[in-house]
């Protein structure tokens, strides 16, 4: 993906969370908005069901945050040719657990990330 296609993810998100707060829906309706007009209809699907278990799961740590990060990945995903809606949306899942833990260790520890702690 292309730093200006993920710059423009990331300012959409943005807007769009500021408007979100502002009128009280929930951050996961974003992914209609993000991939609406999306090559791939499986994208949403998979950004959807990423979002359901993270967030029934309690992993979820900051919302604007995991939905740029599930965001990012499925566009990623889709551009590299996927179109399976389980196998994207279980991958983008390890792929933010794994963050979010690489982020926890960082806080405990410091440090760079990969330093082995």
């Amino acid at each position: 993906m292309t730093d200006l296609r993920v710059a423009a993810l990331q300012f959409a998100a943005r807007s769009f969370f500021a408007w979100n707060k502002a009128v009280g829906f929930a951050l996961p309706e974003m992914a209609h908005i993000v991939f609406s007009d999306f090559r791939e209809p499986a994208a949403e699907q998979a950004y959807e069901i990423a979002w359901d278990y993270l967030a029934r799961s309690g992993t979820i740590r900051d919302e604007f945050e995991a939905c740029v990060f599930l965001a990012q990945r499925v566009t990623m995903m889709v551009g590299d040719g996927h179109a399976n809606k389980i196998r994207m949306a279980n991958q983008a899942i390890s792929e933010y657990q794994r963050y979010v833990r690489e982020c926890e260790r960082l806080i405990r520890y410091g440090g760079e990330p990969g330093d082995g702690y």
